[in-house]
């Protein structure tokens, strides 16, 4: 499994699709993992479309 790191630039993603400024999928294929990481950081996760929501607790 390769490893991933996430990068002050990935939270800044991250939080830019948070706030609606753009979208997951317009993140270049090569950051998604980290974004994607990002955003879990951050309490969302991402579904198979590219959308993302916040992450559910019990």
């Amino acid at each position: 499994m390769a490893e991933v790191n996430v990068k002050y630039i990935h939270r800044v993603y991250a939080t830019v699709i948070i706030d609606g400024g753009r979208t997951y999928n317009s993140v270049m294929e090569r950051d998604k993992p980290a974004v994607g990481l990002a955003l879990e950081e951050k309490g969302y996760n991402v579904d198979k479309a590219g959308d993302i929501h916040p992450i559910q607790t019990v």
